[in-house]
């Protein structure tokens, strides 16, 4: 007997354990992310250099999909791809403060973690059903809390890092950039994943380019960027690049961006992909109810 959907779904501990897993590459990649634009720290970059190297997760997601989720890149995505990481690479090519140096490579170390990130989430929920996405996101966020309350107390009482009193405005502040810079954004970005692929998701991100130019012009504390033809032109390829990916992203079954149901082992049975695959094909009947029916209509 084969399951039905309901079936196939996570357990809420096969969900926590996912999030566990899921955790500390998460962390990472928003603390180098996050460390990339410290400039206080003399490790930052700017907004427009820094979203411009992330937009090479692009080809760090379409590597690792091919590693881990078997998706065949096609040539004209893969061109898309690779005149992404020439727009960051025009854009990038000027800095040369050490502060830049650094701040570039936390960029693209975290672009990197992101693009695995996101490949590892379309191959643990290959489809709508396989995981509870506010339940991923809430112990996501518990297990967050869990490591990272610890290590602020040992900076704290360590004189590495002090930790001081928030104010009203602060908290405020904050409250508003986690929902909507965060948690709206991060489930958003992980739907997205689940009905499209890793690849045109990571290349979509690249729309924030424009954002992050008027970012640094309105920035009071930051140098405004030199608007040079590299470096516009830089940005246009990226910008260029996605719209040539949604092009190419021919629905659900597209290669490598399928939303559909695939063939996982879930608590010893086979997923319910299987049985979406089957369902539209005639149910034979079984032997012996055919024999009743026979003695029936002998009857």
């Amino acid at each position: 007997e084969e399951p039905d959907a309901a079936e196939a779904d996570m357990a809420p501990h096969q969900v926590a354990l996912t999030a566990a897993v899921f955790t500390p590459l998460w962390m990472a990649a928003g603390y180098s992310f996050n460390l990339s634009l410290c400039t206080s720290c003399k490790t930052g970059t700017s907004v427009a250099s820094n979203t411009v190297i992330s937009s090479t997760t692009s080809l760090w997601a379409l590597v690792l999909s091919i590693c881990l989720i078997g998706e065949v890149a096609s040539v004209p995505k893969l061109i898309a791809v690779l005149v992404s990481c020439l727009g960051a690479v025009l854009v990038t090519g000027e800095d040369k403060t050490q502060e830049s140096v650094i701040g570039d490579g936390l960029s693209l170390f975290s672009a990197v973690l992101f693009g695995l990130c996101s490949v590892l989430l379309k191959k643990w929920c290959p489809h709508e059903e396989a995981l509870d996405m506010p339940m991923f996101f809430g112990f996501l966020g518990l297990f967050h809390t869990l490591l990272a309350v610890p290590i602020l107390l040992a900076l704290d009482l360590t004189g590495t890092e002090t930790l001081d009193p928030l104010t009203n405005t602060l908290w405020c502040a904050l409250t508003i950039n986690g929902t909507f810079g965060t948690v709206l954004s991060n489930v958003l970005w992980a739907r997205a994943i689940v009905l499209t692929s890793p690849v045109t998701v990571n290349i979509g991100t690249s729309t924030s380019i424009p954002l992050s130019f008027l970012a640094d012009y309105l920035n009071p504390h930051a140098t405004p960027p030199n608007l040079e033809f590299q470096y516009v032109l830089g940005a246009a390829c990226v910008l260029g690049s996605f719209v040539v990916v949604t092009l190419l992203e021919d629905g659900p079954a597209h290669s490598g961006g399928t939303g559909m149901c695939t063939p996982r082992i879930v608590n010893g049975s086979q997923s319910a992909s299987h049985t979406h695959s089957r369902a539209d094909s005639p149910t034979k009947e079984h032997p012996s109810d055919q024999g009743e029916d026979e003695e029936d209509e002998e009857d």
